[in-house]
């Protein structure tokens, strides 16, 4: 390839490499990640990158596309062009995935310091025989997801204590009532307390 190279008058050097060589950085690419805070799964998810470390002009690609800058790359083929521009992509679809998971756990928690909240203030309004208070505060325990079955009761129990008693707090009791026989079929109070509605 070198004789026909030379007759044509072609510089192998520019235009042709059996094994093109392209300068690595020193650092792996594993410190890299960690210098530049970008997500540590970048380094599970291309292990032969870890291995290999990456070249400098990935470095520089990288840092610049992280940069926001306008990055053409212009290398030979197995260079690492398609890495080059994928571990950005990857990055910020994984620190959006990690933005969007924290939300929901701060969501969920919130939720759940509510619902708690719910609850202390409905066990204390139905000890007090406030019943339309316990009602409304034990209806948003319940409405957090939580099936708590002396709860459902004590919900159930509140809704017909509050006065005037209307065809709506017992239809919404006897609710309660059913929900507590499909989970417990032999439950006396709500068994009992149910028969009497009907």
């Amino acid at each position: 390839i070198q004789r026909i190279l030379t007759q044509m008058q072609i510089d192998s050097g520019v235009y042709l490499s059996l094994n093109p060589q392209y300068e690595k950085t020193d650092q792996p690419f594993a410190n890299f990640v960690h210098q530049y805070d970008l997500p540590d799964a970048l380094v599970r998810l291309l292990p032969k990158l870890s291995e290999r470390g990456l070249y400098t002009h990935q470095k520089q690609g990288i840092l610049s596309i992280l940069d926001n800058r306008h990055t053409i790359i212009s290398t030979g083929t197995g260079s690492g062009k398609t890495e080059t521009f994928l571990i950005p992509i990857i990055s910020l679809a994984l620190l959006a995935a990690l933005a969007v998971f924290m939300y929901r756990q701060r969501q969920q928690q919130q939720h759940q310091r509510e619902a708690e909240a719910a609850l202390a203030a409905g066990l204390a309004a139905f000890d007090a025989k406030d019943y339309a208070q316990a009602a409304t505060e034990l209806s948003s325990y319940l409405a957090s997801g939580e099936q708590n079955t002396s709860i459902m009761l004590k919900f159930a129990q509140a809704e017909l204590h509050c006065r005037p008693r209307d065809s709506f707090r017992v239809d919404t009791a006897a609710s309660a009532l059913e929900r507590i026989l499909l989970r417990d079929w032999a439950h006396p109070q709500a068994s009992e307390t149910l028969a009497e509605l009907y």
